[in-house]
Parts: structure tokens; C-alpha cells; sequence
């Protein structure tokens, strides 16, 4: 075979240069015509004529002939040569591209290449023989060298216009003798036939079929296997409800018998019925003798529990996730499937409502198992990873407190108090994760690794607290109470991480879930509106506790105060009607208490204490006084563990209502105390919760204005561990609440003094002291005539432990700013008292005694007010700062048996004037060596 190797850019210059001769040529016959057409005769006689006439017709002839040669020589002849020359150039360009493609194309399988040159190159200098290199190669990339491409090609001819002509002219005959194709993919499953397994696919190559889904008769069918070339066909979907067997998804089919993977499990259903786990994943497919096995299917969702009635009071438990199907096995080369997620635990039903208080809310069910990890190749391959466990189910919603009823009788003037509202259910527990899949040693290269353990489930949330119910008023008299909030459900544990493999060449144990949170307390029901007086609204629920390391649940809001009831009208035929009596707001529920925070392990970290509920807004009403508002809870202690956990802050008071004279603004609540350390080496104690900040003090109309309320005491700061090695840290106290607002008013008002600083927690033995809380800052005082709130008192430092210095005071919290005047300027309050200084450690056996700690500073005054209204007042005098701490006792020595002590610092000096604050004391004299 001959061949004729072109260039495009050659063909362009020749077709040019036929062009220039034919130019050429056309010049000269040009030049030439004229003499040669026009020659004249030698004589007169006629030979003479005849000759000259004779070349004149012959030049003629010439120059048509010449003329027809140029038209060729520079049309026809240089068009072609050059419409040739951009016809290769044209081909050459979609060569280029298409080659481009293929460059492309082959970058994956370039690299896949790569590293199985690579596994021959390190098996070769290994000293393995010729089996062995050829182990090495298709070990490494198994699957992309070999299983995939096989099964595209497989699949474009299956599907290519040719194959759907050839194939069945092929498998004709195959067809009528077996009954089954040479070529082809199997067809799904059928439910009700042959258990609705899909179809098997091609003996030579092809998938197979997707098994049928379940229905209410039938179960979910199995994937079809594959041929010699092929992929298992997917199992069949489960079906929702509550029986076990149609929930459960059906397994993968059967990877071919020379190359493919197996098909991948199907997921389970969830269930419907709270006695009845959630449908079990299907099992992944095995794969051939070369392949990866197939997924295992997800477990299907438990049910929630049926909501309490007459029979059964409480909320009933959730059910169970379904467990995760297992990972297929590999063959010879090729990696064992990952094991599929269990299902989530079902919700807890909610608890009955109805009666005289609510009831508690079921159990959350607990989350499926992850499934087992499939087997890795006998020869070389990975196990499959074990299934993450399923998540614990919610507690159920404790049931609400009922209303009050309506008294029958005449006497029977009260009505009754609503019911309290129900617990919330526990969170289920976590499921735990699934087995890592092993690895079976078998010839040759035997160096895969086991899978890797599942992940174990997060426990379940508590549920949330019943609603407290409304107390219910009577024609004659009051009203009954409203109920308390129920209490949040405690959080459960999370699942345990599953084990990896069964061989030595070990991957890691999966993670423990986290523990599931305390639910949220209910709300307290609101006060309801009464002919008569007003009666309370109900406490708030307490927060669920969390479960080991969760965290504490919020307490719940105090309810709202009911309304004044309407006055009764007038019963005389043509007189005015009588007037309305004026009813008393409702007093305002307390906030709830916020949950402790769980018990860490030895070396966790304890859980925060929940926050405290805010108390509810004192009501506003029409009798001389309006009603107080509500405390605000204590905030939950924390937890203790390796680093104690920590307080919660408490929450702050209600608002006074508006009336005619402004009620009081509620206390803020109390910060948690830190939790102390368990550790027996340099463990912390946590930090106490600040306290809440006092409420805004009633407005008045005409009368003086309320004062705002106190702001809650600060935390106590965790105690530090005990150590040989050297003690941890006191917890931090606490910082005191911020004083209320005073309400407004026409006459002068005074603002709340700000929350003494919590004491701080004292040092572990050779760790150091905890450090006291600031004192708060003084509420600001209302619009009108009035003065600033006092800030509040330093913390008092905490004891030194034995051999080290003291802790300082903490500082003396800021005086309140005074109020805008309306008719003159207010005062600004004074300075808050420094806090005195820690006392001195006692000083080490046989070494010298340690200084005592200087004096706290005292705190400064506040700003007067600027003047307003009608003549501007002047600035109040800024406030007289705080006394200095006295200084800290000096440290004790011995020497020889003999103690030798310190003397004592010096006191501080007095207070400064206007708002600077007083020196503290001098450092006490060291002991003697």
C-alpha cells in the first residue's frame, strides 16, 4: 500500500506560483500580438500578400489558444490546488481536536497506569516472581483497571443501535435452550414472581435486574445477578407500615462471575406502628472473583409512641430504628461494601392532657444498629467500613396541665387550679456502630486493611415539659391558680462506636455518639381573668438534665399575670349601671430553674448549668398598687469533672407593672455555683454564673415611682483540685446582676444598687486562689426627682492555699447615674465599697513566708444627673469612693521547729473624695526564715 504524505501550506504556494506564470505568459502574448497580427506584406504581388496573411491568421489562432491555456493555467488549475490546500488544512485541524479528545480521554487511565506500574515496579524489587507483579498490578487499581472499563463497553454495545439489532438474532437460541440471554441486562423484578427477584443478566455480560418493590402482601424482591461481565442488580424498596418483612429492603444481587460488583442493599422502610422497629436495610451483593462488594441499605425510622389517653395515662415509647444491612464481600481483588446507617429511634408519644395534671411524655425508641462492613478480597482489598449507628429517638412532649373546672355549687366560690403540665419523655438512646468488615488472608499479597468501625448514634433529645394549665375563674369569687410547667425529659446516652475487623492489620474503632441534651421546661400557664381578684400565674418547668457530658435544658418562663376582672353591671331598670370593681393584676410566675449540666468522664469537661427562666412582667391594674414582677430562677450548677462546668447565670427579674403607684422591678435570680473539679491533677473549678439583672421598676402617673430591683448575687466559684503535683485553679466568682431601672414618675424614684460580686472559689493545696466577682452596677434612677442607685459591694477575695500568695478583692461595683430632672437635677449615687483583700497563705515548712496581698481599691462614685424640664438642674456630686481592703496577713515560717509569723498589713486609707476610690492597704511583712 502506497501512501502520499500532504502539507496544506506547500499545496497554497504552488497553486501561487501557477498563478504568477500564467501572468507571466499572458504579458508576453500580450507584447506580442500587435506584431505578430498586424505583419505586413514583403511586396505587392499576391504570394507576398498570401504569406503575411497567413501568419496574421496564424497568430490569431495563437493567441485564442494561448487564452484558453491562461484562463485554465490561472482559473481552474490554481482554484483547485488551492481549495485542496484548505481541505488538508481543514482535515488536518478536526484531526488535531479530535486527537485532543483522545489525549484527554486518557488522562484518568494515564494515571490509573501509573500507579499500577508503579505496585509492579515495588513488587518486582521485592524478588516476587511473574504471579506475583500480576497480583500487585490488578490489586492496586482492580477495579478502575478492569472492572469499569469491562462493564462501559458492555454497556455501549448493549445499548448501541447495532447491539439492540445483533443481539437478539444472537440470543435467540440461547433463549429457547436455557432460557436465558448471552447478551443483555436483566429486567426488574415482578412482585409475586419468583419472590420479585430481579432478572439475571447476560450469560456473557450484562447488569442485573433491580428487584420489585414490596407490597402489602409481597416482600421486597432481591437484585438480579450478573452474568460472566456485569453488576448485581439493586434490591427492591421496602414498603412503610408495620409489619417487619415488607418494611425490609431486599438485598443487591451478585456481582459476574469474572468481574463486577455487587448490587447495592436496599434501604428499609419506616415503621408505623410504635411496637414495631423501623424495616432492616437489605444486604449488600457479593462481587465476583474480581470486584467490590455492594452497600448495605440504610434502616428505616422507628414510629412515634402512641399519645397517652384513658387506658394509658402516659406517652408510650417510640420504637427502634432499623438496623443497616450488611456490606457485600469482595472476591479475590476488591474491597468489601461499607455496612449501611441504622435507623433513627421513633419520637416518644405525648402525654394526656386531660386531668388533674398533665402526664409524662414516652420514651424516645433507640436508634438502629449500623450494619457490619463486608469482607475484603482473599488475595488483596480492603474491608468495608461498619455502618453509622441510627440517632436516639426524641422524648415525647409531656402532656399539658388541664384547666381549671367551674365550681356547681353556690358556696363553692374559687375555681380550681389548673393542672401541672406533664414531664417530658427521656431521649432515646444512641444505636451502636456497626462491626468493621475483616480481612481473610489467603495467597500472595495478603496486606489489606480491615474496615473501619462504625460511628455510634447521638443520643436523644429530652422531651420538652407539659404546659402548665389555665385556672379557671367562677361567677361568684376567684379564680383558680394557674398550673406549673412540667418538667423537661433527660437526654440519653449516645451509642458506643463499633469494633473494626477481625484481623491484625487493624483500622480504627468508630467514635462514640454524643449524649442526647436535657428538653426544656414548660411554660408556666398564665393567670385567667376573674370577677373578683386575680390569682397567679404558674411557676415555670425545671430544665431536663443532660446525660453525661450533655448539656442542662433551659428552665422555663414563668407565666404571665391574668387581668383584673370587669366590673358587673347595673341591675336597675332606668338607672346608670353600678360601677366595675376594680380587680388586682395577677402576681407573675417565677422563672424556672435551668437544668445542672451532665457529669463529664474523668477527663471531659462538665456540662454548663442551664440559664434560669426570666420572670414573668408584673400586670397592670387599676388599684393604688401595681403588681410585682416575678424573680427570675437560679441558674443550674455545673457539672463537675476534669474541669468543672460552668453556673448557670440566673435570670433576670420581671418588670414592675404600671399603675398609679409603679411596683417593684423582681430580683434577678442567683448565678449557679461552678462545678468543682474531680481530677486528681491540676483540674480547674468552673466560674460561678453572674447574677441576673433586677427588673425596671413600676412607672407611676401621679405618685412616686418603684425601685428597680436587685440584681442577683453572683456564682461561687468552683473549688480547684487536690494535687501532689500542684493543685488547679479556684473557679472565678461570679459577677453580681446589674441593679434595675427605677420606673418614671412625677416625684423622685430611686434606682436599684447593683449585686454583690461573688465570692471566689478557694485555691486547690499549691494551686492558686480563685479571684473575687466584681460588683455590680448600680441601677440608673427614673425620670423625675430622684436619685442614682448605690453600686454594689466588691467580692471578697478567696483564701490563699498553703504556700502561695493571696488573692486580690475584687473591685467596688460603679455608683448608678442619676436621672434626667423634670423640675430639678438629680443626685448622682455613690461609689460602691471596695472589696477587702484575700488573706494571706501560710508559708511553707522550712522556707520564707509569703507577702499577704494588697487591699482591694474602692469603687468610684457615679455622675450627677443633668437638670431637665423646666429649669436645668445641676450635676450631682460624684459619689465618696470606697475604703481600701486591709492588706493581707503575712505568711507563717519555720525554722528549727520554731514558727516565725508574718506580721499584718497596714489598713487602707479612707475614702477619696468625689468619685475616685481609697488606696488599699500596704502588703503585710513576710514571715522570717
Amino acid at each position: 500500500m502506497s501512501f502520499v504524505n500532504v502539507a496544506p501550506q506547500q499545496l497554497s504556494a504552488a497553486a501561487a506560483e501557477v498563478a504568477g506564470i500564467g501572468s507571466a505568459v499572458s504579458t508576453a502574448s500580450r507584447a506580442a500580438a500587435a506584431p505578430t497580427m498586424g505583419l505586413l506584406a514583403a511586396g505587392a504581388d499576391e504570394v507576398s500578400v498570401g504569406i503575411a496573411a497567413l501568419f496574421a491568421d496564424h497568430a490569431q489562432e495563437y493567441e485564442v489558444v494561448l487564452e484558453e491555456f491562461l484562463d485554465g493555467l490561472q482559473g481552474g488549475s490554481g482554484r483547485t490546488l488551492d481549495a485542496a490546500a484548505k481541505a488538508y488544512a481543514s482535515a488536518e485541524a478536526a484531526s488535531a481536536a479530535a486527537l485532543g479528545q483522545v489525549w484527554d480521554a486518557t488522562a484518568g487511565p494515564t494515571a490509573v497506569l501509573s500507579d499500577a506500574y508503579e505496585a509492579a515496579a515495588a513488587a518486582a524489587k521485592a524478588g516476587e516472581g511473574p504471579v506475583g507483579v500480576v497480583q500487585a498490578v490488578i490489586g492496586a487499581e482492580s477495579d478502575a483497571l478492569l472492572v469499569q472499563p469491562a462493564h462501559t463497553l458492555s454497556q455501549a454495545w448493549i445499548t448501541s443501535p447495532l447491539g439492540q439489532v445483533v443481539d437478539p438474532v444472537i440470543n435467540a437460541p440461547f433463549e429457547a435452550a436455557i432460557g436465558r440471554d448471552l447478551i443483555g441486562n436483566g429486567a426488574p423484578g415482578v412482585a409475586g414472581v419468583n419472590g420479585g427477584a430481579g432478572e439475571a443478566g447476560g450469560l456473557l455480560f450484562g447488569d442485573g435486574g433491580t428487584g420489585a418493590a414490596a407490597t402489602a402482601t409481597t416482600v421486597a424482591g432481591r437484585g438480579g445477578h450478573a452474568g460472566l461481565i456485569g453488576t448485581g442488580g439493586a434490591g427492591g424498596a421496602g414498603l412503610a407500615g408495620s409489619s417487619a418483612a415488607t418494611m425490609a429492603g431486599g438485598a443487591g444481587g451478585r456481582g459476574g462471575l469474572l468481574l463486577g460488583d455487587g448490587g447495592a442493599g436496599a434501604p428499609g422502610a419506616a415503621s408505623f406502628d410504635p411496637n414495631v422497629a423501623g424495616g432492616a436495610g437489605g444486604a449488600g451483593g457479593d462481587a465476583g472473583k474480581i470486584g467490590d462488594g455492594g452497600r448495605g441499605g440504610d434502616g428505616g425510622h422507628g414510629a412515634t409512641g402512641t399519645a397517652g389517653d384513658a387506658t394509658h395515662l402516659e406517652g408510650g415509647r417510640g420504637s427502634d430504628g432499623g438496623a443497616g444491612g450488611k456490606g457485600g464481600n469482595a472476591g479475590d481483588y476488591g474491597h468489601g461494601g461499607a455496612g449501611g446507617t441504622g435507623g433513627q429511634g421513633g419520637t416518644g408519644g405525648a402525654g394526656l392532657t386531660p386531668g388533674d395534671k398533665g402526664f409524662q411524655g414516652g420514651l424516645g425508641g433507640s436508634g438502629g444498629v449500623g450494619g457490619a462492613g463486608g469482607e475484603g478480597g482473599l488475595i488483596k482489598g480492603n474491608g468495608g467500613a461498619g455502618g453509622a449507628d441510627g440517632i436516639g429517638g426524641t422524648g415525647g412532649i409531656g402532656g399539658d396541665g388541664s384547666r381549671g373546672d367551674t365550681p356547681l355549687g353556690p358556696f363553692n366560690v374559687d375555681g380550681h387550679s389548673g393542672g401541672d403540665g406533664g414531664r417530658g419523655g427521656l431521649g432515646g438512646n444512641g444505636g451502636h456502630g456497626g462491626v468493621g468488615g475483616g480481612h481473610t488472608a489467603g495467597n500472595g499479597f495478603n496486606d489489606g486493611t480491615t474496615g473501619a468501625g462504625g460511628v455510634g448514634g447521638v443520643g436523644g433529645t429530652g422531651g420538652v415539659g407539659g404546659t402548665g394549665g389555665d385556672g379557671l375563674h367562677t361567677a361568684l369569687g376567684r379564680q383558680g391558680n394557674g398550673g406549673a410547667g412540667g418538667h423537661g425529659g433527660s437526654g440519653n446516652q449516645g451509642g458506643y462506636g463499633g469494633l473494626s475487623g477481625d484481623e491484625s492489620s487493624r483500622a480504627a474503632q468508630g467514635a462514640t455518639g454524643n449524649d442526647g441534651n436535657g428538653g426544656n421546661g414548660g411554660k408556666g400557664a398564665n393567670g385567667n381573668a376573674a370577677l373578683g381578684a386575680n390569682r397567679n400565674g404558674g411557676n415555670g418547668g425545671i430544665g431536663g438534665t443532660g446525660f453525661i457530658g450533655g448539656n442542662g435544658g433551659n428552665g422555663g418562663g414563668g407565666g404571665a399575670g391574668g387581668n383584673g376582672g370587669n366590673g358587673a353591671a347595673g341591675v336597675s331598670a332606668g338607672g346608670a349601671g353600678g360601677a366595675g370593681g376594680e380587680g388586682n393584676g395577677g402576681t407573675a410566675g417565677t422563672g424556672g430553674k435551668g437544668g445542672d449540666g451532665g457529669t463529664a468522664s474523668d477527663d471531659g469537661v462538665g456540662g454548663d448549668g442551664g440559664s434560669g427562666g426570666r420572670g414573668g412582667d408584673g400586670n397592670t391594674r387599676y388599684t393604688p398598687r401595681g403588681n410585682v414582677g416575678g424573680h427570675g430562677g437560679n441558674g443550674g450548677t455545673g457539672g463537675a469533672a476534669g474541669t468543672g462546668g460552668h453556673g448557670g447565670n440566673g435570670g433576670d427579674g420581671g418588670n414592675g407593672g404600671i399603675n398609679a403607684n409603679g411596683a417593684a422591678g423582681g430580683a434577678g435570680g442567683n448565678g449557679g455555683a461552678g462545678g468543682g473539679s474531680t481530677l486528681l491533677a491540676n483540674g480547674h473549678g468552673g466560674a460561678g454564673g453572674n447574677g441576673g439583672n433586677g427588673g425596671i421598676g413600676g412607672e407611676n402617673a401621679s405618685n412616686r415611682g418603684a425601685t428597680g430591683g436587685a440584681g442577683g448575687v453572683g456564682g461561687i466559684g468552683g473549688a480547684g483540685s487536690l494535687s501532689i503535683r500542684g493543685g488547679g485553679y479556684g473557679g472565678l466568682g461570679g459577677n453580681g446582676g446589674t441593679g434595675g431601672a427605677g420606673g418614671a414618675g412625677a416625684n423622685e424614684t430611686y434606682g436599684g444598687s447593683g449585686g454583690s460580686g461573688g465570692a471566689a472559689g478557694n485555691g486547690g493545696v499549691g494551686g492558686l486562689n480563685g479571684v473575687g466577682g466584681n460588683g455590680g452596677v448600680g441601677g440608673h434612677g427614673g425620670n423625675g426627682q430622684f436619685n442614682g442607685g448605690n453600686g454594689g459591694k466588691g467580692g471578697v477575695g478567696g483564701t490563699a492555699g498553703a504556700g502561695t500568695t493571696a488573692g486580690n478583692g475584687g473591685h467596688g461595683g460603679t455608683g448608678g447615674t442619676g436621672g434626667d430632672g423634670q423640675t430639678a437635677a438629680g443626685v448622682g449615687g455613690s461609689g460602691g465599697t471596695g472589696g477587702n483583700g484575700g488573706r494571706g497563705g501560710t508559708g511553707g515548712a522550712g522556707g520564707t513566708g509569703v507577702t499577704g496581698g494588697d487591699g482591694g481599691r474602692g469603687g468610684s462614685g457615679g455622675a450627677g444627673g443633668d437638670g431637665a424640664g423646666t429649669c436645668a438642674g445641676n450635676g450631682g456630686n460624684g459619689g465618696l469612693g470606697g475604703a481600701g481592703g486591709n492588706g493581707g496577713h503575712g505568711g507563717t515560717s519555720t525554722l528549727n521547729e520554731q514558727q516565725v509569723v508574718g506580721s499584718d498589713g497596714g489598713p487602707g486609707e479612707g475614702p477619696g473624695p468625689n468619685r475616685s476610690g481609697g488606696e488599699g492597704g500596704s502588703r503585710g511583712r513576710p514571715g522570717g526564715r
